[in-house]
């Protein structure tokens, strides 16, 4: 077995460092409904990279065996589950399961060449299916989605721990190869935008394509700017700012809308189980990699400009659960402009409003700048006057802002400096030159807890079918599909310091009107 031997990195002290003035303020800004975020990562943060496999035809047909491998693995995990509940209603547990795998191995000696982390990690992916599916229970919105089947084709990929995987970089950080016990040493590309120790390693393949994406374990730094900013998002515009700057929204579904159409309808036209088939939806699969990838680059350009510019940020705090829910109604009370709402559902989606959230935070983190997210349930900054603060109620279609002590702002403008100025009231500040930059309060951490270990059941057994094919449809159970437990979240993307969008300069505000600038 492979061992990751990567440097550690140690984590470095600060000796005398004052308690920052911002702490106190902690209490009564929740108080208030502001969420203020950590304004310095902690010594020790952990990012993610993402690496394009570019292997040969044999050590892909080996990833594909893998791939068959621990779908069945995950398929037979998932059956037992399900069948000790139907039959003696008892639950077993992900410790459970993982007692039962030296049996396993005896029974099937082609899932020894797989590693031990990595089957404890299928079996993991299994048991936060569960975790998520009771989750969505308790939270009660929408159907729960029970944790279903997985045809191979579909399964996202597998996960390695501190064995049995290493990636050597070249001296820049960068490609390099990547060395996968049974597999061999696979040229990569791609990079991390700070170096660590690595500590997992998840195999995926999406879109025909094998990618590595590894958890690094580091001290990330950025920096900061000099301005304090309030942040409006928004749909015509992707992102309004307080000083009036614009940012366009680059409607990238929008934009492939007519190739996707066509390109599913060419799916629906041939046999089902055909090559042509699964040729014409991998053409499907790859555009919307491309509206993807083009997504997460655009945002992670936006958030790190603006956190660049920033010595304290302010925004909504976002619900985009509520914000795209169906206009669709029930059988007894049909809903109304339900086209129309499901058209502005797909805009807001596409512009990912809580993805782009994300990674402001930890972005703002690195760079030691304060983000405050303000409640609209307590502060209504679309509806409120920057300048006398008298809250009146708009329409959506009113896109000026004008009140009646004479302050005439673009909506999203206004929107912005009602936001800038309920941080700096969290923040007790009155003059935004004062905006806290690093030092300020950090965020409490949530521990960390391993549950108890349960006591092994019954060794599960694997179907004898063909490795990689589905269970009977009699035996597949209904419900949404899971998200991938192994998401590139907070993933770096290429070019990230460079800012992309257009940049529209709006007219500066009126002399009454603190824009939160300079």
């Amino acid at each position: 077995m492979l061992t990751n031997t990567s440097a550690t990195s140690q984590a470095v002290a600060r000796p005398g460092a004052a308690t920052p003035p911002h702490r106190a303020k902690r209490s009564a800004s929740a108080a208030r409904g502001q969420q203020i975020h950590s304004s310095r990562a902690e010594p020790f943060e952990r990012r993610r990279a993402t690496l394009r496999l570019y292997a040969s035809a044999t050590q892909e047909k080996q990833l594909l065996t893998f791939l068959r491998l621990h779908c069945e693995l995950y398929n037979a995990a998932l059956e037992e589950r399900r069948d000790a509940w139907r039959a003696e209603r008892k639950t077993i547990s992900h410790y459970d399961q993982t007692g039962q795998l030296p049996l396993i191995k005896k029974l099937r000696p082609d899932l020894v060449a797989l590693g031990a982390q990595a089957l404890e990690g299928t079996l993991k992916r299994v048991d936060l299916a569960y975790q998520a599916f009771f989750r969505r229970v308790r939270a009660g919105h929408g159907p729960a989605g029970f944790p279903r089947f997985r045809a191979w084709r579909d399964f996202p990929g597998w996960t390695y721990r501190q064995s049995g995987w290493r990636w050597t970089p070249r001296e820049d950080g960068k490609h390099g190869r990547l060395e996968l016990a049974n597999v061999g040493s696979i040229r990569v590309r791609g990079g991390a935008r700070t170096l660590g120790r690595m500590k997992t390693c998840t195999i995926l393949r999406r879109a025909g394509k094998w990618y590595a994406s590894i958890v690094l374990e580091c001290h990330p730094q950025r920096r900061g700017g000099s301005e304090a900013l309030g942040l409006d998002w928004g749909v015509a515009h992707f992102a309004t700012l307080s000083d009036g700057t614009t940012i366009d929204n680059p409607r990238l579904l929008e934009r492939d809308l007519e190739k996707l159409a066509a390109a599913q309808q060419i799916v629906a036209r041939k046999k089902k189980g055909s090559r042509r088939r699964a040729k014409a939806k991998l053409a499907v699969h790859r555009l919307h990699e491309k509206i993807r990838n083009r997504r997460a680059h655009f945002l992670h350009q936006v958030s790190a400009d603006v956190v660049a510019r920033a010595s304290l940020l302010a925004t909504e705090k976002l619900a985009t659960r509520n914000m795209t829910r169906s206009a669709a109604g029930t059988v007894e009370e049909p809903g109304s402009d339900v086209a129309q709402k499901a058209g502005l559902n797909r805009a807001i989606l596409d512009t990912a409003p809580a993805t782009f959230l994300a990674l402001l935070r930890y972005k703002a983190a690195e760079a030691g700048v304060p983000l405050v997210e303000v409640d609209t349930k307590t502060v209504k900054p679309s509806q409120t006057c920057p300048a006398c603060g008298v809250v009146a109620k708009k329409k959506l279609s009113e896109r000026v802002h004008r009140c009646s002590c004479g302050v005439e702002l673009p909506r999203d403008q206004a929107a912005a400096l009602v936001c800038l100025q309920a941080a700096l009231t969290a923040f007790d500040l009155t003059d935004k030159t004062q905006a806290p930059g690093e030092g300020a309060a950090r965020a409490a951490r949530p521990s960390r807890s391993r549950a108890q270990c349960g006591t092994a059941s019954r060794a599960f057994t694997l179907h004898a079918r063909r490795a990689g094919t589905r269970p009977p449809a009699s035996l597949r159970s209904a419900g949404g599909r899971n998200r991938s437990e192994t998401t590139a979240c907070g993933g770096q993307g290429p070019g990230e310091e460079v800012f992309g969008g257009e940049i529209v300069d709006s007219p500066p505000p009126p002399a009454c009107v603190s824009a939160g600038g300079d």
